[in-house]
């Protein structure tokens, strides 16, 4: 009763989670309705990528703020400024939602592969690399606040640096972050097989503590041929990324989806 701001977060993934998200937002402006005094309502996320602003309003008119993936969650509480881009501008702060210990870190928005099952660039677009300076900022600020780990997120984290300037890659990044002060622990998420290369491994091999031997690599299938019909950009044996990993760090925890 006494909130100013409504906000939803949406997934437009699959069918069932486009409807969830529908009918979620269809619940918000029937509750709100009822209240003595209206909320701001903003919805976010993945079906505003997918399905647009545009399309959406006419159709939600009741609702406020309508955000894509590309646009700062922070924008729905000043949403009379224009809204703030990743890379382009200084980080405005973050709310933790996780519990105090560690903090998701989005180093890229979007893909640049076209595997035949995925809405991901559909909905988020081809790879958008963020800028090193304001992710090293945002794990600064987030160590200021107690977090002892980060865990660096994607959809494709090997890809990060290929749209910059040519000569950086995800070591590039690992080289600002790694050194800094309160970090016990870095993990890396979802990491594409065949960005798991013999340099990247020594790599971290070599950088020690605080990364953490715990690969999230999606092989996705086991035969060539299936991935190559699923337009994987490693249709070949998946087992060679995982021999890989366990050639340099046997004590490796392996995290997959098949």
């Amino acid at each position: 009763d006494e909130a100013e701001l409504v906000f939803i977060n949406t997934c437009a993934f699959i069918q069932p989670a486009t409807e969830e998200s529908v009918r979620t937002i269809a619940q918000a402006i029937a509750d709100i309705e009822e209240l003595p005094k209206r909320p701001l309502l903003a919805v976010a996320g993945c079906l505003v990528g997918r399905y647009h602003a545009e399309d959406l309003a006419p159709e939600l008119p009741e609702v406020d703020l309508w955000l894509d993936d590309s646009e700062y969650l922070s924008a729905a509480l000043t949403p009379m400024k224009p809204v703030s881009k990743p890379g382009k501008s200084t980080y405005p702060g973050r709310i933790l939602s996780t519990g105090p210990s560690y903090a998701w870190l989005k180093i890229s928005d979007g893909c640049r592969h076209a595997c035949s099952f995925c809405a991901i660039p559909n909905i988020r677009g081809g790879h958008r690399s963020h800028c090193k300076d304001m992710i090293v900022r945002e794990a600064r600020a987030l160590l200021d606040q107690g977090v002892k780990e980060l865990n660096l997120v994607a959809q494709d984290l090997t890809e990060w640096g290929c749209d910059l300037d040519g000569k950086q890659d995800l070591r590039t990044l690992l080289d600002g972050l790694l050194p800094l002060q309160g970090l016990e622990r870095l993990r890396l998420m979802y990491l594409y097989p065949a960005g798991m290369t013999h340099e990247m491994l020594k790599y971290l091999r070599e950088a020690g503590k605080p990364f953490v031997p715990y690969f999230d690599v999606p092989v996705q299938h086991s035969h060539p041929d299936v991935l190559s019909r699923m337009g994987r950009p490693f249709a070949r044996n998946p087992r060679e990324a995982i021999d890989r990993i366990r050639n340099v760090f046997p004590e490796a925890a392996l995290r997959t989806s098949i």
